[in-house]
C-alpha cells in the first residue's frame, strides 16, 4: 500500500477496521487528480527524462525565457 494512504496524506482516509484497507475518498478532486498524477508510471518516467535533461545541461533558466505582452 501507498505509504501516503497510511498516513493519511493528501486528504483520503483509509477504513481500518476492515480485512484490507480500503480507500474513503478524497478532500477534493485536486487532491484526487494529484494522487493519480503521482501515481502513474508514464508520468514518472517524462519527470525522470526530464530531470537527466536538466543534469546534463539542456534546460533553460525561467530568466531566459521571453513573454509576450
Amino acid at each position: 500500500m501507498d505509504a501516503r494512504l497510511k498516513a493519511g496524506h493528501g486528504g483520503f482516509r483509509v477504513a481500518k477496521k476492515v480485512r484490507k484497507p480500503e480507500l474513503l475518498g478524497f478532500s477534493s478532486e485536486d487532491d484526487w487528480f494529484d494522487y493519480r498524477l503521482e501515481s502513474d508510471p508514464r508520468f514518472l518516467k517524462r519527470i525522470e527524462q526530464a530531470r537527466k535533461s536538466l543534469r546534463a545541461g539542456r534546460g533553460v533558466k525561467l530568466e531566459d525565457v521571453e513573454t509576450s505582452g
